[in-house]
């Protein structure tokens, strides 16, 4: 491939990585991400910065942790508040669209923004559509946000989003079929309800998935369950059901895309990314949802881990499969790499350090020496590291949160039931080091995620650390 590779971005939101063939599952059918899989590069422990929505998207745009960027929970949108009490997100922070943008790249927004004031176009995108009330897949009416105008759709959410995306790159290749493309897509078909796919593909998941009927225990480890599973039967069944047929209609509109961008005789020339903001239960620990299915917030593995598929014919190594921890933070720093190397953007950065990595020595199949064989999330209060044999949770105290501790051993508990914190254990001390270590390099003062506690409400109405 000669020049600058175009850039296509699909997240999706609540993707839990088990659903999916590319990570072994025997139900989902994803044969476009599949496809991709086999012709790229699937990264097999890539996790979110943080387990709920508008943090990890924050992070993907900024290359900074929640800490850093100060957007700690999902953003309720269409909030009747005051101005000066409404979190103002990203807004006018630098990102990777406005970077790509300022480097020469012709960039859209497409989708789930969930960053912070989405019902007007952001800076740095010279194509805006967004949702304007709401984030979550909606049948009938729905309002968005097409450039600043309003935009009326009745039917399915994620067919206008992909027709939307394929007007931009076709729109884009006839005007300037010489400038690099950066879109990104987001899909919602994933976050609850899961309710708008085909009723076919409802009706399959109903008969293969029949005699899975049963969600997991929920562990007392983990506090209360705030968003729990349906009971064992029908409920639950037809809920699983739902999610396995979201991701697989998220799957055939990927494909549309794909294939639209292929007839215009681009997509040999494309870096296609997938991944999900962060992961999902459905049934796992007796759960439904993410970080805030639990009261105090958690970072299980379902709820922290996402797919990462990579794929760009003659660049990147076809079929690798990579053991190392990665984040949406790594990724930015992938893709603003690539933009580099068209130009070096003219918007000035953010002074604040950048956890990230690239990621291109692993999509060639070299190895990074001294990569880092842990990982840091946090959401509000709460802060984790996890390596391949403990994870460990701290949390600054709140109202809802009366354990400053949490210890799992993954290896004798791989399902996380039970808490074995105590003081003197022998892997707590260097996890705490290495967790304070990170925190110290990436957080702010008047953003850090500790800070939160006791202060008004102003991601939304549930926060975890402020409720009773």
């Amino acid at each position: 491939m000669t020049g600058p590779p175009h850039i296509l971005v699909f997240m999706t939101d609540d993707h839990g990585r088990w659903a999916s063939s590319v990570y072994g599952d025997p139900h989902a059918r994803t044969p476009t991400m599949q496809r991709l899989a086999d012709a790229g590069t699937v990264f097999d422990h890539a996790y979110t910065p943080s387990p709920v929505c508008s943090p990890a998207r924050a992070s993907f745009w900024t290359g900074t942790t929640p800490s850093v960027h100060g957007v700690h929970d999902y953003l309720q949108e269409g909030r009747n508040l005051e101005p000066r009490h409404r979190h103002p997100g990203i807004r006018d922070r630098v990102h990777l669209g406005g970077l790509a943008q300022s480097a020469g790249y012709r960039t859209g927004m497409i989708g789930k923004w969930h960053a912070g004031g989405g019902g007007e176009p952001v800076s740095g995108f010279d194509d805006w559509f967004s949702s304007r009330f709401g984030t979550n897949a909606r049948d009938g009416v729905q309002c968005f946000s097409d450039n600043g105008e309003l935009a009326r759709w009745e039917g399915p959410q994620s067919p206008r989003v992909t027709q939307r995306a394929i007007d931009f790159l076709r729109d884009t290749h006839r005007v300037s079929a010489h400038r690099p493309v950066f879109l990104f897509v987001g899909y919602t078909d994933t976050h609850t309800p899961h309710d708008n796919a085909p009723p076919l593909l409802r009706d399959h998941y109903r008969t293969a998935l029949a005699g899975h009927d049963a969600p997991e225990r929920f562990s007392a480890s983990h506090g209360r369950a705030h968003f729990a599973s349906p009971p064992p039967g029908p409920a639950f069944l037809n809920e699983l059901a739902d999610y396995y047929a979201s991701v697989e209609f998220i799957d055939q509109q990927i494909a549309e895309v794909l294939d639209a961008w292929n007839q215009l005789g681009q997509l040999d020339r494309t870096l296609v990314v997938y991944t999900s903001d962060h992961g999902h239960m459905n049934g796992h620990h007796g759960l439904t949802g993410k970080g805030n299915a639990t009261r105090p917030q958690n970072f299980l593995d379902e709820s922290i881990r996402v797919p990462s598929i990579w794929c760009c014919p003659g660049t990147i190594r076809e079929g690798r499969r990579v053991g190392r921890p990665v984040d949406h933070c790594d990724v930015f720093t992938t893709l603003l790499s690539l933009v580099r190397a068209q130009r070096e953007p003219v918007v000035e950065e953010d002074r604040h350090p950048r956890p990230g990595q690239s990621l291109m020595p692993f999509l060639r199949d070299d190895d990074i020496t001294g990569w880092r064989d842990w990982q840091c999330c946090e959401y509000g209060n709460a802060r984790m590291i996890r390596n391949r044999t403990h994870k460990l949770i701290a949390r600054a105290p709140s109202p809802d949160a009366d354990r400053g501790f949490e210890l799992y051993d993954l290896q004798r508990d791989p399902r996380e039931n039970h808490d074995t914190y105590r003081p003197g254990h022998p892997a707590v001390p260097a996890l705490i080091q290495q967790l304070d270590r990170y925190y110290h390099w990436f957080s702010a003062p008047a953003t850090g995620g500790l800070q939160v506690v006791g202060n008004p409400r102003w991601h939304n109405d549930h926060e975890p650390w402020a409720s009773g």
